[in-house]
């Protein structure tokens, strides 16, 4: 455990957990000061994050494998308390280092840091026009949800139908992103494309 209570990531005797922290948290900053914070595409992103952590763990497989491992962890306790299946860790970790793509208009992606809903511009378009939007994200999906992020689809499909106008606002011809961290499972985080 380190001093917030949380378990430390580490790798042999030595806690990286503020190492991490300090350059995640450098990278969200900068990410953040390219411009006034008026405007949502200034602000930091899912990706700056997820780019940070890729260039710390492309040095250490063992961090890799112990982040992949705190993340799997955290998304299944997200899922313990809802009425969905639980995966084991062991499916959660073989997903996410085994990721599905599939082609199409919407897709869902798993990455080892998280996953997310692509949705082409045209998509979203019909989603605003929808009388069921939440059941138009999920037709749209269908059948191509990579495993780890199989429970947390309807979560998405209502976070979409919820800021759709926020959506299209972001939308600047080529769809956007809703993006979700193992970190801080069912929380969705819209960009730009």
């Amino acid at each position: 455990m380190n001093s917030n209570g949380s378990k430390a990531i580490a790798t042999g005797d030595q806690d990286l957990t503020p190492v991490i922290a300090r350059s995640i948290l450098d990278s969200l900053q900068q990410a953040g000061s390219r411009g006034p914070s008026t405007s949502v595409s200034t602000s930091p992103s899912l990706l700056a994050f997820a780019t940070t952590l890729e260039k710390l763990v492309a040095s250490s497989p063992a961090l890799k494998q112990t982040i992949e491992e705190a993340m799997a962890r955290s998304a299944r306790l997200a899922l313990a308390s809802r009425d969905v299946a639980l995966p084991s860790v062991d499916d959660f970790l073989f997903g996410m280092r085994n990721p599905v793509t599939a082609r199409g208009g919407t897709v869902v992606r798993a990455f080892w840091w998280g996953w997310h809903v692509q949705i082409s511009h045209e998509d979203l378009d019909t989603f605003l026009a929808s009388a069921e939007p939440i059941n138009a994200v999920i037709g749209a999906i269908g059948g191509g949800i990579p495993s780890p992020a199989a429970p947390f689809i309807a979560l998405a499909a209502a976070f979409i139908a919820g800021a759709l106008g926020l959506l299209k606002s972001l939308d600047r011809g080529s769809g956007v992103y809703v993006s979700m961290s193992w970190f801080l499972p069912g929380i969705f985080v819209p960009t730009s494309v």
